[in-house]
């Protein structure tokens, strides 16, 4: 079976209440401990709760005094930092729900109000997430800095509504962080203003034309996507299907072997040794046959374009697909199901 993987006890500077247990009695000869009478302590078991009431509500009384002087008078005010109804803790927990939980607004409304018992209107869980845009700025501005200096990027892109009007969501990742941006086109503009300020050796992206800009040699294609493909050409009749079969086994033979390296079974030498004998087979496959029979996919995995599936052989550990950028949009898609996007 797997190996087993158990709860980290907190340390005891994090653990609000402690509960001792001690023998009274001995179970073998029912001798009665005295008080005193030392014992040690064993293994610790936590029990995590949430506290009974797990909102504190804070009441700011405003005052106001007339002047003996001038008969003015004078009102206090509540200070900025608490005009708002939220505080920054339950603000940062309706943000995450709406983000990593992918919570509507009505459901968040629902646990604020029905669980914590905050008084809540569906109006105000929406003006609450927009306040938070300007908290959030510089963490959006760190991500941005930090994918500018990293080697080996994802990018990728969805359809979006913004009200009635259809645009795309466009995430560029790697494996610490994610950003995103909602522009008005899926076109090569756009690409180029998520791309451009990146420093990245690889970037891995799908077949879609926006990127073709991209030098091929800084582009690995996600051959997820070319097994997708070459499958869709083993549904044809003919030698073009028997070519498409022949290429799906070759891919997934592909796939198996670079799995290997990741559980170790394989060194990174011995996979592309392999890796340059699928690529010359699927070569011999597509070149069998006619000029006029290789299109779509075939024709690209001929062109200099279809270097792109072939870039990981010069760079050790990197993956052949683009599954961690659409990971990264798995989010956005469910809200835009869910929510139907921004402003709906």
């Amino acid at each position: 079976g797997h190996k087993g993987h158990h709860r980290h006890m907190l340390p005891a500077e994090q653990v609000d209440e402690f509960i001792l247990y001690v023998p009274t009695q001995c179970a073998h000869c029912d001798y009665v401990f005295e008080q005193q009478e030392p014992y040690e302590l064993l293994e610790p078991h936590q029990v995590f709760e949430l506290p009974q009431k797990p909102i504190k509500v804070t009441e700011h009384r405003r005052a106001a005094r007339t002047c003996p002087c001038c008969g003015h008078r004078q009102a206090s005010q509540v200070p900025k930092a608490h005009r708002q109804a939220f505080g920054p803790r339950l603000l940062s927990f309706m943000v995450v729900l709406t983000t990593i939980a992918q919570a509507t607004r009505r459901q968040v409304q629902t646990l604020v109000r029905d669980v914590f018992g905050v008084p809540c209107a569906l109006g105000t869980v929406q003006s609450a997430l927009e306040s938070t845009t300007p908290a959030l700025t510089p963490q959006v501005d760190a991500i941005e800095a930090h994918l500018q200096r990293s080697a080996v990027v994802g990018v990728d892109e969805t359809s979006w509504h913004r009200g009635r009007q259809e645009t795309w969501i466009w995430t560029v990742q790697d494996e610490h962080a994610a950003l995103y941006r909602i522009q008005d086109k899926r076109s090569k503009e756009s690409a180029q203003r998520m791309l451009n300020d990146l420093s990245a050796q690889v970037i891995h992206c799908d077949r879609y034309s926006a990127y073709s800009y991209l030098e091929d040699e800084r582009v690995q294609a996600c051959r997820a996507h070319l097994l997708r493909d070459f499958k869709a050409v083993a549904k044809k009749s003919g030698r073009v299907g028997e070519v498409g079969a022949a290429l799906v086994r070759w891919e997934k033979q592909l796939h198996q072997a670079r799995g290997q390296v990741q559980s170790q079974e394989l060194s990174w030498a011995q996979f592309i040794e392999q890796a340059q004998r699928i690529k010359q087979a699927q070569e011999v496959q597509i070149l069998s046959l006619k000029e006029a029979d290789r299109k779509g996919v075939l024709k690209w995995m001929l062109s200099e374009q279809g270097m792109r599936a072939w870039t990981f052989m010069e760079h050790e550990g990197l993956e052949l697909t683009n599954n961690a950028s659409e990971r990264a949009l798995r989010g956005p898609v469910t809200q835009r199901k869910i929510s139907y996007g921004s402003k709906s």
